[in-house]
């Protein structure tokens, strides 16, 4: 099976989630990259996401295209919670695809709450793909991808 770890990450955190779960589970790398940069101080960054969220603004994206996505059959895609939420940078990269035939796993780095709101929003726009429960990644072993992957 042919697994793509797609992930955004501003501070870096999401992305070493990203690296070990494609570690454990042998998928292949892709860093969701916008073309503009958010701000290294996290305040002014919540301002400029909260500017896209609330102009449901999407974000441009940098970099080439998922190489081979066709062949893909599972989709873990990580993301740190803004809003309660994924970011606007996710919701860009799902519209350039078509998910049908394959499983879309979320999962989060948050201080606070999980991917129940944003495994919603990823349904409402994931066309054609079936988006199963995410996982809060703060901190993930071997065994807790296994059981997120069972599912």
């Amino acid at each position: 099976m042919k697994t793509l770890v797609a992930y955004f990450s501003r501070s870096g955190r999401t992305r070493r989630v990203a690296e070990q779960i494609a570690e454990e589970v042998g998928g292949t790398l892709y860093e969701i990259r916008t073309e503009k940069t958010y701000p290294k101080n996290y305040f002014a960054a919540i301002l400029a996401a909260r500017r896209e969220f609330s102009a449901q603004e999407r974000p441009a994206l940098a970099g080439e295209l998922v190489a081979d996505f066709e062949s893909c059959e599972r989709v873990l895609l990580g993301f740190p919670i803004w809003f309660g939420t994924c970011p606007m940078a996710v919701i860009s990269f799902l519209e350039r695809y078509d998910f049908s035939g394959k499983s879309v796993y979320p999962f989060c780095t948050s201080s606070m709450g999980g991917c129940a709101k944003a495994k919603a929003d990823i349904e409402r726009v994931c066309k054609g793909g079936k988006v199963l429960d995410g996982v809060k990644a703060n901190r993930i072993d071997k065994d807790k991808i296994a059981r997120w992957l069972e599912k």
